[in-house]
């Protein structure tokens, strides 16, 4: 509803994207968090051709392949699925950040609004959303020593 308020008040599917995708990540995390990778294609009117944008997520630049097998169990020929070491920089909000320099119209706080209104306000969520979260919540706790520093988790400052 608020991607369509945006495009009826002739901003532009840009603005109306990024609006309704950062919403996204609040309203359905387990669907597209802000974690996310976010890869994108678009029409670029002013060079006439179609564009991609590229939001994978990046392995860390200070850890080398080198270090992190040696931090790895050596018999092991995966990374593990969770904790710090199968971490990746996510790319969602740099694909954001150069949606917006490229080709939107309203400031990227304006867009934003709707998502830190439902993150701080809070939102009903659908029973399949609920269960979703109830089972990331119990795959955490059986993964807790990957995630955690000897079961306790880092200590955490909100930023704003």
């Amino acid at each position: 509803q608020h991607c369509a308020r945006h495009y009826y008040r002739k901003w532009n599917a840009v603005d109306a994207a990024i609006a309704a995708h950062a919403a996204h990540v609040v309203l359905e995390p387990d669907g597209t968090g802000l974690g996310a990778d976010t890869y994108v294609v678009i029409w670029d009117p002013s060079i006439q051709q179609v564009v991609g944008l590229n939001g994978s997520g990046r392995s860390s630049r200070s850890l080398s392949f080198e270090q992190l097998r040696e931090l790895l169990d050596p018999t092991r020929q995966f990374l593990p699925g969770y904790g710090p070491l199968s971490v990746a920089v996510p790319g969602t909000v740099d694909v954001w950040q150069e949606l917006h320099n490229r080709y939107a119209t309203l400031p990227l706080a304006e867009l934003l609004e709707p998502a830190i209104k439902y993150a701080e306000e809070g939102f009903p969520w659908l029973p399949v959303i609920a269960s979703k979260m109830q089972n990331s919540y119990n795959t955490l706790l059986n993964n807790i020593d990957d995630v955690t520093s000897g079961g306790a988790f880092p200590h955490a400052i909100l930023a704003r």
